[in-house]
């Protein structure tokens, strides 16, 4: 069972970030709990601003995954092997 950390540290941080225009990052040791903090947040700015352009798009949720970058890229593989003489 997992138990739920409180990180309220990192949320005033990113609080403190918000309105400004450069790229905000998450970074960390896998399992850390990034993608927690992100969907914390993103549910903490739609509470405060349900009118806010906020959208969370979890990768690793199947249901997503057309989304991932390599079906872009599917088009430039070529099928099969080389001939060989």
């Amino acid at each position: 069972m997992m138990t739920w950390v409180d990180r309220n540290a990192y949320m005033e941080q990113l609080w403190a970030l918000e309105g400004t225009r450069n790229i905000k990052v998450i970074t960390g040791m896998r399992r850390s709990g990034k993608s927690e903090l992100m969907k914390a947040f993103s549910a903490s700015v739609a509470q405060k601003d349900p009118s806010a352009n906020n959208i969370y798009i979890d990768l690793l949720d199947l249901d997503n995954e057309p989304l991932l970058e390599y079906h872009g890229k599917r088009h430039n593989c070529r099928v099969g092997y080389p001939k060989t003489s």
